[in-house]
């Protein structure tokens, strides 16, 4: 997406994952990728990634690794 000249927004929690996959991005890329850390549950913290931001698509990867994470 990126490399297509897509503006990527991240969003994450970060209970399964870690800040430095936005550091390995920027060196794949040469992009330094917006980040929100929110939990996408709390409707107020979706209102904001709105209302700060002109969004066109969402794409959903968010996932817990195994039934063992619940």
């Amino acid at each position: 997406m990126i490399e297509s000249g897509e503006n990527v927004i991240v969003v994450d929690n970060l209970s399964n994952s870690r800040k430095v996959v936005l550091e390995r991005i920027k060196e794949l890329t040469g992009v330094d990728v917006m980040f929100y850390e929110k939990d996408l549950v709390h409707r107020s913290d979706i209102k904001l990634l709105f209302q700060e931001n002109e969004i066109d698509a969402i794409i959903h990867f968010g996932a817990l690794k195994a039934v063992g994470d619940l």
